[in-house]
């Protein structure tokens, strides 16, 4: 089993768990989880939301249809770390600005569900996915190492290719076929800090999970658990 290391600030500035269902949720039952008291105390500022159709017509002219989409939920007033996105197709909990850590999200993530599946009713869902979305800053200015002295994911330049790079964007989809677990992970440079003599990395790492979970087992929250050991792994690595 992979340990990881325990980071006294981590570079998290996003964490987000999702939640898709296998069928689309009615606006009605959306409407009902709104209504609960859960929600009214913790999540009291809603924002609708939409979703864009976009159609060929006889002309042959683009036609833009908007719809409801469920709701984007927020805490309100000074507390405005946690936020839930409600949607046809999927839930999703956001941790904003400080990571507060696994454990504290997890459980927070268990309790909303449980308020979720008591009003909207048992859903079967179609993938968990986690999602970390790093900001690291390598001081300047870098040594002749480069990138490499800190980060191992970096763009291979060909000869004949000035390596001084003052950009580059990658993204890698992998998987690990013995958990059936993929992920996306992005990395870019996000500028400069001439304040704090630092380049600004984003390291951005989604694991998840296709398959079939019934609402009230188990093997839900062990997924997740095996969602946080992959994406250590691979931020690690």
């Amino acid at each position: 089993m992979f340990n990881p290391r325990l980071l006294n600030k981590p570079p998290i500035r996003e964490a987000i768990f999702t939640i898709t269902f296998k069928e689309i949720i009615s606006k009605e039952k959306i409407t009902a989880f709104l209504k609960t008291e859960f929600v009214k105390t913790n999540f009291p500022s809603s924002i609708p939301g939409y979703k864009i159709n976009i159609a060929l017509t006889q002309k042959p002219d683009l036609q833009t249809l908007t719809e409801d989409d469920g709701f984007t939920l927020k805490q309100g007033g000074n507390e405005n770390k946690r936020l839930i996105q409600v949607k046809s197709a999927y839930l999703s909990y956001h941790n904003l600005v400080t990571y507060d850590g696994w454990d504290v999200m997890i459980q927070e993530l268990k309790s909303l569900w449980s308020e979720f599946c008591s009003s909207v009713g048992k859903e079967l869902l179609a993938e968990l996915r986690v999602r970390n979305i790093n900001n690291i800053n390598l001081p300047l200015p870098l040594s002749q190492e480069g990138f490499t002295e800190y980060i191992t994911l970096v763009p291979q330049i060909p000869q004949g290719i000035n390596p001084n790079l003052s950009n580059f964007f990658i993204q890698i989809h992998t998987s690990n076929p013995q958990k059936n677990l993929q992920a996306i992970i992005t990395e870019t440079v996000l500028g400069i800090e001439n304040a704090q003599k630092s380049l600004n990395i984003l390291l951005d790492i989604t694991g998840f999970k296709k398959a079939i979970f019934y609402c009230n087992e188990n093997e839900r929250w062990e997924t997740f658990d095996e969602l946080r050991e992959y994406k250590d792994e691979l931020f690690f690595n």
